[in-house]
């Protein structure tokens, strides 16, 4: 059947466009509910 997590660390296998889709949707809601304000770089 092989070896699923060749490195060992199922945790780290993750689906990295969906991790950043829910990370911009967290900062969205962050800044509509006004818990986080925009920085200017």
């Amino acid at each position: 059947m092989g070896v699923p997590f060749a490195n060992g660390s199922p945790s780290l296998t993750v689906d990295t466009p969906a991790m950043v889709e829910l990370v911009l949707k967290g900062i969205m809601l962050l800044l509509r509910e006004k818990i986080l304000r925009p920085v200017k770089l």
